[in-house]
């Protein structure tokens, strides 16, 4: 098998031979992880992190909104119809553990606040 060799690749008339650029040759360290900037980038997404948590997840999943933020974008609302739905199946799975069905126990007397 013959490998290419560059010194005799057939030349364009009025070409220059292409070279490398000097700029590329040498890796830099612009871009790369080094070990204060690598620190700083955990801090800023473990804070990121944190503020969409309590922002967003916690009014949305669980009706929990100590910001207010979730009130005002109406996810507490969201989270309200969760904790209802998972109030419903606790007492739907009460019911099917004791062997009954809703039509056959009395609604008061259920833990369950009506709608």
């Amino acid at each position: 098998m013959q490998r290419f060799n560059l010194h005799n690749a057939p030349q364009t008339p009025g070409a220059e031979p292409l070279r490398a650029d000097a700029r590329f040759s040498q890796p830099t360290a612009v871009g790369g992880a080094t070990g204060p900037g690598l620190v700083r980038s955990t801090l800023i997404a473990g804070a990121s992190a944190l503020v969409l948590l309590v922002g967003f997840v916690l009014p949305a999943e669980y009706d929990i909104d100590p910001t207010g933020l979730g009130g005002l974008l109406g996810l507490r609302e969201m989270g309200e119809i969760k904790q209802q739905l998972i109030a419903e199946a606790a007492a739907d799975a009460a019911l099917d553990a004791a062997g009954q069905t809703a039509s056959t126990i009395d609604p008061s007397a259920l833990d369950v606040e009506p709608q």
